[in-house]
C-alpha cells in the first residue's frame, strides 16, 4: 500500500481508512474500528498493521521519512509520539484478549508485540492504572 505524503495525512478520507481496516484486520476490537474514523493515515496504519511487527522505524520508512523527521511530523499532527500510540494500540489489543479469552498473559504479550509479560504489565499500569491480571480477575467476577 502506498501512503500519501505527511502533508496529506489530515486529508485522507475516513471512509478510506475504515475500508482499509475492514479489509486488513477484522480482529480489531470494535473500539479501534470506531476510533479510526477521522484519524490521520499513520494512525489508521497503526490500527490495521500487525502490532507485533509494527515499529516506529517501519512507519517512518513507509512514509519515506527519517525516524527523527517522522517522529516530529507525527507529534505535530497528533500531539503524541508514535511510540506511545504503538504502545496504546498494543495495550488495547491485549486488553481485548485478556477480557475475552483464557489465553495466558505471556502468550498475549508476545502476540501483540510487547515481547514479554513484564513489559505489558508496565504498559497496563501506565495506561489503565492496573496490571492485566487485575483486569482479568475483575471481568471474571
Amino acid at each position: 500500500m502506498v501512503l500519501p505524503s505527511p502533508k496529506a495525512w489530515h486529508s485522507t478520507s475516513s471512509s478510506t481508512i475504515a475500508a482499509m481496516a475492514d479489509n486488513r484486520n477484522s480482529q480489531l476490537p470494535s473500539i479501534w474500528r470506531q476510533r479510526m474514523t477521522g484519524l490521520p493515515l499513520p494512525l489508521a496504519m497503526l490500527a490495521i498493521t500487525s502490532p507485533k511487527a509494527l515499529t516506529v522505524e517501519r512507519l517512518a520508512e513507509a512514509v519515506g521519512m527519517s525516524l527523527r523527521q517522522f517522529s516530529r511530523a507525527f507529534r505535530a499532527q497528533t500531539g503524541t509520539t508514535p511510540a506511545r500510540v504503538v504502545e496504546r494500540l498494543r495495550a488495547d489489543l491485549a486488553r481485548g484478549r485478556i477480557e475475552t479469552t483464557a489465553e495466558p498473559v505471556e502468550r498475549i504479550a508476545d502476540a501483540v508485540g510487547f515481547g514479554d509479560a513484564e513489559n505489558m504489565r508496565r504498559a497496563f499500569i501506565r495506561i489503565y492504572g492496573q496490571p492485566p491480571q487485575s483486569i482479568r480477575r475483575a471481568i471474571r467476577s
